[in-house]
């Protein structure tokens, strides 16, 4: 059911000083024969749920479909062609969210191959509706250390308050080692993990 699919993912900061709420879409989309190249300020995920997509991002083309999908960065120009049955869940996420590294390292990247437990979560229907599914999408494809990957754990310890959240844990999620992430938690929001 297309429903299932439809929801809102928010996430909040640790600090009073950047509790700003941002929130990411999800759509699902089908798309017809021919299209139009669009342009938007936000920064989009494109999942394959079923079927394949012809697609193209800054005049590069690749097919997406159950094992491959991609990432079109703000501003970037990008034009899909669908044949067949097909349907594409795509995450819409705000300017601003991901850090400047984090959006030239996506950019390289581009295409990104799904892992199973991806595939498996949205072929189960549960990953799109649920509060950590841009969370999953910048811990899979973000770089380690990143700011990216700090706002993706922030994200899950908002979904997942009463879990044992210890500082190993913690690093372990953002990529890194647990000194290092108390300094990059202080760079970003002014406050240590666990405040």
């Amino acid at each position: 059911d297309a429903r299932a699919f439809r929801g809102r993912l928010q996430h909040t900061s640790p600090s009073a000083q950047t509790s700003a709420m941002h929130a990411s879409a999800c759509h699902l989309r089908c798309y017809g024969t021919s299209s139009d190249v669009d342009r938007h300020d936000f920064a989009q995920w494109v999942l394959p749920l079923r079927g394949d997509l012809d697609f193209e991002v800054d005049a590069f083309g690749g097919r997406l479909d159950v094992l491959q999908g991609a990432f079109v960065a703000p501003g970037e120009g990008h034009a899909q062609t669908g044949d067949g049955d097909h349907l594409m869940l795509i995450v819409d996420c705000p300017a601003g969210l991901i850090d400047d590294d984090t959006l030239e390292h996506l950019r390289r990247q581009r295409w990104l191959a799904l892992p199973r437990t991806l595939r498996q979560r949205l072929a189960g229907g549960s990953a799109p509706g649920s509060d950590d599914l841009l969370a999953t999408l910048l811990q899979q494809y973000a770089p380690a250390g990143s700011a990216a990957r700090l706002h993706a754990l922030c994200t899950r310890l908002s979904a997942h308050p009463g879990a044992d959240w210890n500082v190993a844990r913690m690093a372990a999620r953002v990529g890194i080692s647990g000194s290092r992430l108390h300094a990059a938690f202080v760079q970003e929001f002014g406050v240590p993990p666990q405040a």
